[in-house]
């Protein structure tokens, strides 16, 4: 058990590297060489990940998340989400005029009924990979073990980031694919 800890901490210490110095594309993953699987919950943030969230939402300042790799961002939006504070999540957003984007006064008259309900495809995550392109365009997959496609096949999610002018990861408009 000691050694599947020390596996998992090494992995997710690989997710949460930076990625300044690659050239085209990076691809990390936690999928292990002896095809253990390992589970984890998106909507845990980390106490350090809980320190950058609780210091971005006092002020909303984009300069809180710099050099924060984009799996955090993924779990701070889905995590903002889940509890309800939707300013938090909404200020995760990209912010340009070359992405769709909604205004923030229309993100909270959005009814509640429209607005994700689950978020078990959150939890216990299988086959987390996170592709970045370009420097700029992250993609982050991963399977539920739970969800399946009519072949029987794990259904593979997906949820997209992107870099702002300033360097930062920031959260597309409508993410999950």
């Amino acid at each position: 058990m000691f050694k599947k800890v020390l596996v998992l901490i090494a992995i997710l210490s690989l997710l949460l590297m930076g990625c300044d110095d690659l050239d085209s594309t990076n691809s990390q993953t936690t999928d292990s060489d002896d095809d253990e699987i390992y589970t984890i919950d998106l909507l845990e943030l980390s106490e350090e990940e809980m320190g950058i969230y609780d210091e971005f939402k006092k002020n909303y300042d984009e300069s809180e998340l710099k050099g924060v790799e984009p799996l955090s961002i993924c779990k701070m939006y889905l995590h903002a989400g889940y509890n309800k504070d939707y300013e938090t999540q909404y200020e995760l957003y990209i912010k340009d005029e070359e992405y769709v984007q909604w205004s923030k006064e229309e993100d909270m008259e959005f009814p509640e009924k429209d607005r994700m309900k689950s978020y078990e495809e959150f939890q216990s995550v299988e086959n987390l990979k996170v592709d970045i392109t370009e420097q700029k365009h992250a993609n982050i997959n991963w399977d539920h073990p739970e969800e399946v496609d009519s072949d029987g096949k794990p259904y593979r999610f997906g949820f997209n980031l992107v870099k702002n002018k300033d360097g930062i990861w920031k959260v597309h408009f409508m993410p999950l694919q």
